[in-house]
């Protein structure tokens, strides 16, 4: 309770002021006891809020921890597919070195083929003139054996006249020649 006034010890508290110290006493009470509520919440907040503060850093890391699952995925992914076009590249290199090698023997074939082609058409022209001085020449003992063959017709047919005139002349007699005397005697 609440002092009273010195001017007011004789007369005692009035039925107002009593009904008003209890009210002031039971909201002393409320009040502590709201302050007693608000610590608690204050400290159920505080609490609550380093859990939120732990949840949010638990939730940062769970999705660093996911990103780094993630991006370690892809990285994973990456280094599969690099390794691939690694592989792929080195075949190629292996590719275009083997056409390169594949190119180089077929000029030097070319090249000895260019070759051959010319020495061919060398000996296909030397050919060429040996038959054509051999198709000369027969014709030319063609000509000859013709001509032969004409002459010896031709004597054969002379011949057979000089025979015959000869057959001709052995029917018929001799006419008798005067015997020749010597007129220089």
């Amino acid at each position: 309770m609440a002092p009273f006034p010195p001017s007011d010890l004789s007369s005692g508290p009035t039925t107002k002021e009593i009904n008003q110290a209890l009210l002031i006493d039971a909201l002393g009470e409320r009040l502590k006891l709201a302050e007693a509520n608000e610590k608690s919440l204050q400290d159920v907040v505080r609490g609550k809020n380093a859990q939120i503060i732990r949840l949010e850093a638990e939730n940062a890391r769970l999705k660093m921890q996911r990103s780094d699952a993630e991006l370690g995925t892809q990285v994973v992914g990456l280094r599969a597919e690099v390794g691939k076009k690694d592989r792929e590249l080195v075949d190629l290199k292996r590719s275009n070195a083997t056409f390169k090698e594949n190119e180089i023997i077929i000029l030097r074939r070319a090249a000895a083929a260019e070759q051959k082609i010319i020495v061919m058409q060398t000996t296909m022209e030397t050919f060429q003139k040996s038959r054509d001085a051999a198709h000369a020449l027969v014709e030319k003992h063609d000509k000859e054996r013709l001509e032969a063959v004409k002459i010896s017709i031709d004597y054969s047919d002379r011949a057979k006249k000089a025979e015959a005139l000869v057959a001709e002349l052995e029917k018929k007699p001799k006419p008798v020649q005067p015997k020749r005397t010597d007129v220089r005697k």
